[in-house]
């Protein structure tokens, strides 16, 4: 994946977890359940702030990452489905188990 490829439509943790409704930290949990399997530049790109610091802060601009962010993590479109998938199953099965006494 090339360093000048446009990410714009692959979406962040933030992203993934504010559109499902879900706390913070919600997606890049079910992202570390899966990372094993993923490789990096195409399934996800991991920004650093020591080199990627213009970009992550474009990023925070365009509210696509948590104020608080040192790294960024983009998802290729793909990865972002699986982790919706997964999110989904926790939801579901949460919801499924009620309340406990």
């Amino acid at each position: 994946m090339s360093e000048t490829e446009d990410h714009s439509r692959w979406p962040s943790f933030m992203e993934l977890d504010r559109s499902r409704n879900l706390p913070k930290g919600s997606a890049f949990r079910a992202f570390k359940k899966i990372e094993s399997t993923l490789r990096p530049g195409r399934d996800y790109l991991l920004l650093h702030a020591d080199t990627d610091a213009e970009r992550i802060e474009l990023l925070r601009v365009q509210r696509r990452v948590y104020p608080s962010s040192r790294n960024a993590v983009l998802l290729s479109p793909a990865t972002a489905e699986r982790i919706a998938g997964l999110l989904r199953a926790e939801t579901a099965g949460s919801s499924q188990t009620g309340p406990r006494p």
